[in-house]
């Protein structure tokens, strides 16, 4: 062989191992990204659902007029102001819910980017389960009833 192709040959054979090392970094950084993505979505998604069921079982199955209303729920899960800060860019809460209308297609925890998963959901019927037993412990409501019937609409 001759000099030129001992170069071509000596690039060739030196890329590989620099588009190799290249591509695991690449997939290490992508995974790495996407889990710890995940666990903030879980752990506002959580969070929020916690803040919001210790705020109903406080307030008599009261909803929460803003943020500031979860605060001393987000408090008393020990969540920090700083932490609340974070949820808050990742998920946002229906504030406008009447507990008087009825919950069944209710979804009171919603990303901000849009997107759903199975957690979202099962936080949302969770939450949704949370207000069908305040309504249950307050039968003298008149609100009780359309929270407990689905409806005809």
């Amino acid at each position: 062989m001759n000099k030129r192709s001992d170069i071509y040959l000596a690039i060739v054979f030196g890329a590989i191992p620099l588009i190799l090392v290249l591509l695991i970094f690449g997939f290490i950084y992508s995974a790495h990204h996407s889990i710890v993505r995940g666990l903030a979505t879980f752990d506002a998604v959580w969070s929020s659902e916690a803040a919001l069921a210790s705020h109903l079982f406080e307030n008599e199955g009261k909803w929460p007029k803003d943020w500031d209303d979860l605060q001393s729920a987000f408090t008393q899960n020990n969540i920090d102001l700083e932490h609340i800060g974070r949820i808050q860019q990742i998920v946002d809460i229906d504030f406008q819910f009447d507990t008087k209308c009825t919950i069944e297609d209710f979804s009171a925890i919603s990303m901000r980017d849009g997107t759903s998963n199975g957690e979202l959901e099962t936080a949302n019927e969770r939450i949704r389960g949370t207000l069908r037993n305040a309504a249950l412990q307050r039968p003298s409501d008149e609100g009780a009833a359309e929270i407990l019937a689905p409806s005809l609409d």
